[in-house]
């Protein structure tokens, strides 16, 4: 199977769907994917963007009518209206909460509900270089003292399933980027979750010289920013990471050759002025 990997969409349906058709071969007109494509969104769909009413209705046509084809995952900003913590952005030197309408929440509800919409995913590579590589595909990424705490699986597809077994507070428990880490029910302090967790400072660090286990891919936060041409990250990561400028995507190596993909291209609120595109492998959902 081919698989169509999406970071963080944010609100912007129409480069999403043009390259869906243009890239995918989604049909236009019944929404149909080609038969041997699976797309994984990595959540952040909503928000920032002008479309987030129009895109959750939109990509429900396209759930139904690709059953089981279309992996939606959960990002912080979905995850702020199903039990985690809200949030906003400054405009104007305001702090403004993001929104959707109601009918919007009710689908993502659903979607969380019922299984549709996961933390994580867990996908084997079958061909070339990387043939029988697992990645463990997740909005944020899963940082060490986060795959400690859930019990420490082996094994990408172990790590998606466990991942998926969490409950609201702790699947959705924020870490640097809010300031903090969750308070535990036994005033413990909680790991950053698989859709708030900071590339630059828990992720990619956590596993700095520790086994990878397995390849991981993410969206939500990088390491190097597309706007400042700039690093978050020490020299040490920098210098066994690669990035594609045109793409938005970024490769990092691990010590023990297990790879860190983080596909967020940061669309941000204004219209794209690049294509979107997807990461693409040909590999099986485990």
């Amino acid at each position: 199977m081919n698989i169509f990997m999406y970071g963080d969409i944010g609100g912007h349906l129409l480069p999403f769907r043009e390259s869906l058709v243009r890239d995918v071969g989604l049909d236009h007109e019944t929404l149909a994917l080609p038969e041997d494509a699976i797309v994984i969104q990595v959540g952040d769909l909503v928000h920032r963007g002008p479309d987030s009413d129009t895109l959750v209705p939109w990509v429900d046509e396209v759930m139904s009518a690709n059953p089981g084809r279309w992996i939606q995952l959960l990002g912080n900003h979905e995850a702020m209206h199903l039990g985690g913590p809200t949030f906003g952005q400054q405009i104007n030197g305001q702090m403004v909460e993001f929104a959707i309408n109601d009918d919007s929440e009710k689908t993502l509800t659903r979607w969380y509900a019922s299984g549709q919409a996961k933390l994580a995913v867990a996908v084997e590579r079958t061909s070339g270089e990387f043939a029988g590589r697992h990645m463990l595909v997740s909005h944020a990424g899963l940082a060490r003292q986060t795959w400690a705490a859930i019990g420490e699986p082996l094994t990408a597809a172990g790590a998606a399933a466990t991942l998926n077994r969490q409950d609201a507070k702790y699947g959705f428990a924020p870490g640097w980027l809010l300031g903090g880490y969750a308070q535990g029910s036994d005033n413990s302090l909680m790991p950053p979750s698989v859709v708030w967790a900071s590339a630059a400072k828990e992720v990619y660090p956590s596993w700095e010289n520790r086994d990878s286990l397995f390849d991981q891919v993410h969206g939500h936060s990088g390491i190097y920013s597309w706007s400042n041409q700039s690093w978050y990250v020490d020299a040490s990561i920098r210098a066994r990471t690669e990035i594609w400028k045109t793409k938005r995507f970024s490769r990092w190596e691990n010590f023990d050759g297990g790879y860190f993909f983080c596909i967020d291209q940061a669309l941000g609120a204004e219209a794209p002025y690049f294509d979107v595109v997807p990461f693409k492998v040909e590999g099986e959902i485990l």
